[in-house]
């Protein structure tokens, strides 16, 4: 005996624009929670997520910028571990910039990129930028990545 499968039935327009909505509080919100933890200035539970291994990681990379093919296996996952890091949060700095200028019309961004950046300079203004504040080296590094960058990229 055979049996065939119900036929699917076509979904209501409005359950897409659901889910359409719900997707764009999802982006609202997301930019507050960061500025939240800029505000609150809250220390990170975990040393990976600290400055203090950000600082670790990046330092392994500049190693690796510098010397290349001069350093063991393990610093290239840390060095990847900083570059990935510092590539996603100016990636989702973009996002949400754009998000903001399409959906409201206006932009108060807080660091200003330039149109043309690498990731060696990124990671070498955040690696300066912790060397020069190491007081505040226990903090989130979205916290520390985003000072860095607004000291280093300022709005004008």
């Amino acid at each position: 005996m055979t049996t065939s499968a119900a036929p699917r039935t076509k979904q209501p327009r409005h359950a897409y624009r659901a889910v359409i909505g719900i997707a764009l509080l999802v982006q609202m919100f997301l930019p507050a929670n960061l500025g939240l933890a800029l505000a609150s200035q809250e220390t990170a539970q975990d040393q990976n997520m600290a400055g203090v291994g950000l600082l670790r990681d990046c330092n392994d990379a500049m190693r690796l910028f510098d010397n290349p093919g001069s350093n063991p296996t393990a610093s290239y996952a840390s060095a990847g571990m900083c570059m990935g890091y510092l590539r996603g949060f100016i990636a989702g700095h973009i996002s949400t910039e754009s998000f903001y200028q399409a959906r409201f019309h206006f932009s108060s961004s807080l660091i200003c990129l330039p149109k043309e950046w690498t990731t060696d300079q990124a990671v070498r203004i955040v690696v300066k930028w912790l060397n020069d504040h190491p007081e505040r080296l226990h903090l989130n590094e979205g916290v520390l990545v985003m000072q860095a960058f607004q000291e280093a990229f300022p709005c004008k």
